[in-house]
């Protein structure tokens, strides 16, 4: 797994430290997940999809470290997890040069710059790493993190319709975007 310098930031009174994620961190990364799970429709999984064990977690963390272009990331704040990002690159070859990331912030955090902060490192260890294409996927509806997005000239590529079926049975449109740098 890639790997960034861990870096202290204050925001609104707060310190932040981004680092990376480790095994350590398991238990309370399916806190974290099963909690932002909860307060939103726009991530992947619902909150009672958030099942893994603490080994399997363990696991997958230790497994992230098998490439080096994957990054995982988290946000600290209070020594508590706020905020995530995940990017897994791909081991082709021919697609080496290029990845997909996904990542979460806990509502109480919102509005502190922690996506900034996330993607900014993010941004920075892709360019070290010979990463060239930066892609996601978000829900069409939240214009919110599209917004934090284009702020960092992610551009729309495609639509993928009704990509997503919501708990109350309607559906979602994601929209890819990427960067290339």
């Amino acid at each position: 797994m890639g790997k960034i310098k861990s870096k202290t930031y204050q925001r609104k009174g707060k310190e932040i430290l981004i680092t990376n994620s480790v095994k350590e961190d398991a238990e309370e990364l399916l806190g974290f997940m099963k909690k932002v799970s909860g307060e939103t429709d726009f991530l992947l999984r619902e909150q009672d999809e958030i099942n893994m064990t603490v080994k399997e977690e363990k696991e997958f963390l230790e497994n992230m470290k098998t490439a080096e272009n994957n990054l995982f990331i988290v946000a600290k704040v209070d020594n508590k997890i706020a905020g995530n990002l995940g990017f897994t690159g791909s081991q082709l070859r021919r697609y080496s040069h290029q990845g997909e990331f996904g990542m979460s912030v806990l509502e109480e955090y919102w509005g502190m710059g922690i996506g900034s902060l996330l993607i900014e490192t993010l941004m920075n260890w892709a360019k070290k790493n010979g990463i060239v294409r930066i892609s996601l996927r978000v829900a069409e509806n939240n214009t919110r993190a599209r917004g934090l997005y284009e702020k960092y000239d992610f551009q729309k590529e495609g639509i993928l319709r009704k990509k997503k079926v919501l708990s109350d049975g309607s559906y979602c449109n994601e929209i890819v975007m990427a960067k290339i740098h």
